[in-house]
């Protein structure tokens, strides 16, 4: 998975969620939609600054991520863009659940968008 130059992305990101061993690195769930043992960003230093060492961490720590991408006119702004694709997630999110509760630590959400090669963002906790 890559996050191109103008694209927005959002990602809920769970530790401690129990996969199974033969899960892989990452599952390709649609056009635009992946499942992945990790986050799909390299984290760097300005997002400490952005975001707080300790939820870096966590984020770090993650071992499912659920992570969509979209082209945008308007990459530089968090907007509806990012709320849609974060919906799009929950959706997927709320299928899980009706197969049941699975055993997770702790959730996050993370969106934002590739501009001009530097990855912009923001998080909430789930």
């Amino acid at each position: 998975m890559e996050i191109e130059i103008g694209e927005k992305f959002s990602c809920l990101t769970f530790t401690g969620f129990s996969l199974a061993d033969e899960f892989p690195d990452e599952i390709r769930l649609d056009e635009r939609v992946w499942a992945r043992r990790a986050i799909p960003l390299a984290m760097e230093p300005y997002w400490k600054d952005w975001l707080g060492s300790i939820r870096i961490n966590q984020l770090k720590q993650s071992n499912l991520a659920l992570c969509t991408t979209a082209p945008s006119q308007n990459p530089q702004v968090l907007d509806n863009e990012n709320q849609d694709l974060t919906q799009s997630l929950y959706y997927i999110t709320f299928g899980l659940l009706l197969q049941g509760v699975p055993d997770y630590d702790d959730g996050y959400t993370l969106t934002g968008a590739n501009v001009r090669g530097r990855f912009r963002s923001g998080s909430t906790v789930n």
